[in-house]
């Protein structure tokens, strides 16, 4: 069985289309897409396709910011504002220069959702 059909063995028909990469230490090993990228004109699903990740970004920025701390690179609880222009804008200036990146990460710096 390819990847398509073990893709669309777990999803079934639950998701219109989705596409897969397979990533190790050496990069992509293996790509795969099943179902449609666009319904109404019947598009079939590809790996080039562009898709929103909506809140799916949250799960990479965090896997990466957890490797590097873990290498010793990124201290999550030093100051971000040093590194991040836009926080030195956030008010009152005292609460935004402590903001860290473990407050980022868990939705604990005080910054309202747009």
């Amino acid at each position: 069985m390819d990847l398509s059909e073990r893709i669309r063995s777990v999803v079934g028909d639950d998701v219109p289309g989705v596409a897969v990469a397979v990533v190790g230490p050496d990069g992509i090993l293996e790509t795969a897409a099943t179902g449609w990228a666009d319904l109404i004109t019947r598009r079939p699903a590809s790996v080039d396709m562009v898709c929103p990740w909506f809140s799916m970004t949250k799960i990479v920025t965090a896997t990466a910011a957890m490797r590097l701390a873990e290498e010793g690179t990124l201290d999550l609880d030093a100051p971000v504002a040093p590194h991040v222009r836009q926080v030195r804008h956030l008010r009152p200036a005292s609460r935004a220069a402590a903001i860290t990146a473990r407050h980022l990460l868990s939705h604990s710096a005080g910054i309202a959702n747009p």
